[in-house]
């Protein structure tokens, strides 16, 4: 359990250079510095748009598994771009499809787009937008292809590998979201 550092501590970390402060952080001694100090470090640092290297004899989470990149900026790219674009042509497709289906499947897309941006951004409350995104996706894919399937007389097992793709998806980045340490050191700060 880290304790907060005072207003005259946190001014001291501040007063230091960008050098003084990454010798500190890299040096990494423990007993001379308590943990809450060096988060300040980090932070501070940070703020000047350095990001903190790894500290020697401790790898640090913070500065290896933050930001928007791996697993998280692939999600963003699915959300942003492939999603609404592999969609849009999924779509069109289907020549017959009525006007409510296509606003329902635009607004879905929008939204897809939406919390994509969010995440990437880093804003407050994208990872609530984005798991609110993927309950969206789900009841919308699994409603409309259990509908597809009753009342089609063309539904084909594609359609019901499609539905459980759908499942599959959610599952993998609803998890995704709430395990990654990625997404914990980046939207949690």
């Amino acid at each position: 359990m880290s304790v907060a550092l005072s207003d005259q501590e946190m001014e001291g970390i501040r007063q230091r250079t960008s050098d003084e402060l990454l010798a500190i952080w890299q040096a990494n001694d423990r007993s001379q510095w308590s943990g809450s100090q060096f988060n300040a470090i980090s932070d501070v640092l940070f703020e000047r748009g350095i990001v903190a290297p790894l500290q020697d004899g401790h790898v640090s989470t913070a500065s290896s598994l933050e930001g928007v990149h791996g697993w998280l900026l692939f999600f963003c790219v699915i959300l942003v771009i492939i999603s609404p674009l592999a969609n849009f042509l999924e779509a069109a497709k289907y020549k017959n499809l009525p006007w409510g289906a296509w606003i329902l499947a635009l607004a879905l897309e929008g939204f897809s787009i939406y919390a994509g941006v969010e995440l990437w951004r880093v804003a407050p409350g994208a990872v609530k937008k984005a798991k609110a995104f993927l309950w969206t996706y789900l009841a919308f894919t699994v409603t409309g292809g259990v509908a597809f399937l009753s009342l089609s007389d063309e539904a084909t097992a594609k359609d019901l590998a499609d539905t459980l793709r759908s499942v599959v998806f959610f599952c993998f980045w609803y998890l995704y979201l709430i395990r990654s340490k990625r997404v914990k050191n980046t939207y949690c700060r």
